[in-house]
């Protein structure tokens, strides 16, 4: 009802407002309509921070493992499975409180940062080995050899030129020709390298090797870095399993959490 009714005097607020704006006679002065349009304004950000702010980085970034349902926002910084909240008999995954997911990314990452060598390196040497497959390998191998072969002509229509050997038009003819098969055959390659479906995995792992090496260990929730190195969070009774952008699942057991 507080709500009902906060959303009426807010609609019939901006009506005001708008009356007041377009008449030909403003009954009301300039200072007061510009005061009025001020503390609506307010009001509308208060409300918005109210019913969204909350939420913060955590939405759609926490799943309950016992049934797979996202989890939702409560009040006072609690979260809890959507299925659970409708019916306890179908899902008894307990909430969690959004100071206690903050402290355990926290343990996740300092403990990261002390073992990545052992952990996201040879990851990374892994992934690289399984990176291309053989038939991959043939077709970039043979796409090098064609784009050498475009080199070596483009070398020997120069030495044609310099050597007053080839006809100006031909040299530009047979340029061109070069540079459309040399962009066609290098475009080929690419969409083989890019497209191979390990290439993210390593570019995202790289990058996290690289913050890790960059940055210190961590006392304080870091949001920014949350945000850019996970994936989501599985929830357990026991357990909160952080899943890196890479794939990488890291547990951190609740009782260990200070």
């Amino acid at each position: 009802m507080k709500k009902t009714n906060e959303k009426i005097e807010r609609v019939m607020t901006e009506r005001m407002l708008l009356h007041l704006h377009n008449v030909n006679e403003p009954i009301v002065s300039p200072e007061i309509f510009d005061l009025a349009n001020s503390l609506l304004e307010k009001r509308q950000k208060k409300f918005t921070h109210h019913t969204y702010g909350n939420a913060g980085i955590f939405t759609k970034k926490i799943y309950c493992q016992n049934c797979g349902t996202p989890y939702k926002h409560k009040n006072d910084g609690v979260w809890t499975c959507r299925t659970h909240d409708v019916s306890i008999e179908k899902c008894n995954a307990q909430p969690v409180t959004e100071e206690l997911i903050k402290k355990a990314y926290i343990l996740m990452y300092n403990r990261l940062k002390a073992n990545y060598k052992h952990i996201l390196i040879p990851f990374i040497n892994q992934i690289e080995a399984m990176k291309t497959n053989q038939s991959e390998k043939d077709a970039v191998s043979e796409l090098n050899i064609q784009i050498a072969q475009v080199s070596e002509r483009v070398m020997m229509i120069n030495r044609l030129k310099d050597n007053n050997l080839a006809d100006p038009s031909f040299y530009i003819q047979e340029l061109n020709e070069c540079d459309r098969r040399m962009m066609e055959l290098k475009a080929r390659k690419n969409k083989i390298l890019h497209e191979n479906r390990y290439s993210k995995i390593i570019s995202d792992t790289k990058m996290l090797v690289k913050e890790l090496e960059k940055n210190e260990s961590i006392s304080i929730f870091d949001s920014d870095g949350f945000k850019q190195n996970i994936q989501k969070i599985l929830m357990s009774d026991n357990e909160i399993t952080f899943v890196l952008k890479n794939g990488i699942e890291l547990e951190i057991e609740k009782q260990e959490v200070p």
